[in-house]
C-alpha cells in the first residue's frame, strides 16, 4: 500500500516538473532576446556576456 503511495508521489512529481520545465520552454521562445544564453542557468561563457554587456 505504502509503495503504490510512493510511486504516485515520484509519478506526480515527474509529470509536475516535466510540465513546469515545457511551461518555461514556451513561454522563453516568446520573448524577443538577442542574448544566446537565454534559459541558461549559467556557465564561463554567459558570466563574460554580461560583464561585456
Amino acid at each position: 500500500m505504502w509503495q503504490e503511495s510512493i510511486v504516485i508521489l515520484i509519478g506526480a512529481v515527474t509529470v509536475g516538473y516535466a510540465g513546469y520545465r515545457i511551461f518555461r520552454l514556451i513561454r522563453a521562445g516568446k520573448r524577443p532576446s538577442h542574448n544566446p544564453c537565454d534559459g541558461c542557468d549559467g556557465c564561463s561563457v554567459r558570466h563574460e556576456w554580461n560583464k561585456n554587456r
